[in-house]
């Protein structure tokens, strides 16, 4: 286990420690050029397309997987 936490901190420290930086200068820039922020809103209705399709493709196959014959049941 303790080898586990220590590959796992030290594979998401430093992908932690760039989304950080790279936020901190992309904050820096939000207010000042509104180019910047109408491009990242270009976005907004591909993820939320994206979560709508990964929320029905989750309920589908779990009514599709709770209608089969003998589903819930242990072997």
């Amino acid at each position: 286990m303790t080898k586990f936490i220590v590959y796992t901190f030290v594979g998401s420290f430093p992908w932690c420690l760039g989304l950080a930086w790279v936020g901190m200068k992309l904050g820096e820039q939000w207010n000042s050029d509104p180019r910047f922020k109408a491009w990242f809103h270009s976005f907004d209705l591909v993820i939320g397309v994206a979560i709508v399709l990964a929320v029905a493709a989750f309920v589908w196959h779990k009514l599709r997987s709770a209608r089969r014959p003998g589903a819930g049941v242990p072997s």
